[in-house]
């Protein structure tokens, strides 16, 4: 986790955050957002209407790796150093989990799931050292019983 030594850099990273919300807002309610959510429900409709489907669905990846790399930015500036640590297979499936404990769909659930696993994290890991069996025993409930991550995934 990354401390904020300074208000400054916590204006910094706020401004940051703020900035990325609306510019990725702003591409989801776009006519480029529509024709993602066109391919992605239906490539072959998507391209009978005209849309190059194959060119058209690797620009989500170039932007998500855009802002996957401005978002690791901070860790390497702040502390001023990284490990290799971050490539573990932890840090490659806890974005997925915050993705379903926040809700699939929308930009702000991913950012509702970091809140939630990180205040988890923080009071239940001072009662119990495993406080990851009953992270996972609650990320199965919210998959059993949600009906929007049942048909997401499948």
């Amino acid at each position: 986790m990354v401390s904020l030594r300074s208000s400054g850099e916590l204006f910094l990273f706020s401004l940051f955050l703020t900035v990325s919300y609306l510019v990725l807002r702003r591409i989801a309610h776009s006519p480029l957002g529509k024709i993602f959510l066109a391919i992605r429900e239906n490539e072959k409709r998507a391209e009978y209407l005209g849309y190059h489907v194959t060119r058209t669905s690797s620009l989500p990846f170039v932007i998500s790796g855009v802002f996957t790399a401005l978002g690791r930015r901070p860790l390497c500036l702040v502390p001023r150093y990284t490990t290799a640590d971050f490539f573990s297979l932890y840090w490659s499936i806890i974005p997925i989990v915050w993705c379903l404990i926040g809700g699939l769909g929308t930009l702000i659930g991913p950012c509702l799931g970091v809140l939630i696993m990180s205040l988890f994290q923080y009071y239940v890991s001072a009662w119990w050292t495993y406080y990851l069996i009953i992270f996972g025993v609650l990320i199965l409930f919210i998959l059993r019983v949600s009906k929007a991550a049942s048909s997401d995934l499948s």
